[in-house]
């Protein structure tokens, strides 16, 4: 069983259905809404711990009622919950979803008020035997120092850097990771002219890093050093019902698919498209990995 920790964010998500984006100073009637666990390193290791991993995660929580939604949601998947820093009398982090029933489209609000995650918080863990630790791009000075301690403590493990948004100074990290997954939006905010365009920039902030870009419905790239860039095409399981959380549920599988030596980085990109494409059809995360990924090897 792979052992896999990542570190991030975790939120209380309130989606809210409208057949059409809301237009300013107007009052609009929503389709529904409904309540669940949110944050990219949350919704990564609830898929994670779905593939079978040993998945430990890493976020500040607070001491509210939507706390309590959130540890109940990832501790009923076997997420193990033992670091994360709990802060007395404060609020968990929302995200306001609005969500377009035509267009399938996303808006997010996000309201923050709970301390992020420390360097010295990560210092005093034990990171012996994990053979992936996964970090959420935020916080870009303290998340260096953990790198960089992570680095130093485990050599062999493999270290990955999500970049969801352009964040000053991200690309500073870069070269202190193994794998780096790259978002659409981040790709979108180069402006590359093309994705072998958008690699070749990245290779100067490290020439030994694998590299991996999703991009939505066109399915998802990768290169290796030295390598030409390889691609997975997404896949067509039915309608697309939920986006919210897609791009947690490709890396979870990429990051699953990683760890196994045997597999290559096109079949790495195979498993995460599968799984997003997957996710996508559905509302929320449940019983993701009902179909067989065995031909694969990720379990």
């Amino acid at each position: 069983m792979k052992k896999i920790m990542t570190i991030g964010n975790a939120t209380l998500d309130i989606i809210i259905a409208m057949d059409a984006y809301p237009i300013e100073d107007r009052k609009h009637l929503a389709l529904g809404q409904r309540f669940q666990r949110g944050g990219n390193a949350a919704n990564t290791s609830d898929v994670l711990a779905q593939l079978g991993c040993d998945v430990s995660l890493l976020v500040p929580l607070a001491d509210d009622d939507a706390s309590k939604t959130i540890r109940h949601s990832l501790e009923s998947q076997g997420v193990n919950l033992s670091h994360c820093i709990h802060h007395k009398g404060s609020t968990s982090p929302t995200s306001y979803i609005l969500t377009n029933e035509q267009s399938k489209t996303r808006t997010i609000i996000h309201c923050r008020d709970l301390p992020e995650f420390l360097a010295e918080d990560f210092a005093d863990i034990s990171l012996e035997n994990y053979n992936l630790l996964h970090f959420e791009g935020r916080n870009i000075a303290v998340l260096r120092e953990m790198l960089l301690r992570a680095r130093t403590a485990v050599p062999n493990a493999i270290l990955s850097l999500e970049i969801e948004k352009p964040r000053k100074n991200i690309e500073s990290l870069i070269q202190l990771a193994d794998l780096v997954i790259f978002s659409n939006s981040y790709y979108q905010h180069t402006q590359s002219n093309t994705i072998a365009d958008f690699f070749q920039t990245m290779r100067q902030y490290s020439n030994t890093a694998t590299f991996v870009c999703s991009r939505g419905s066109e399915g998802a790239y990768g290169c290796e050093a030295e390598q030409a860039y390889v691609h997975s095409p997404a896949f067509n399981f039915g309608d697309v019902v939920d986006t919210v959380g897609a791009g947690d549920t490709f890396n979870a599988g990429l990051l699953a698919s990683f760890c196994e030596p045997s597999l290559t980085l096109q079949q790495c990109l195979h498993n995460a498209c599968l799984l997003a494409s997957k996710k996508v059809t559905q509302k929320g995360f449940a019983e993701l990995t009902s179909f067989d990924l065995t031909p694969l090897g990720v379990r």
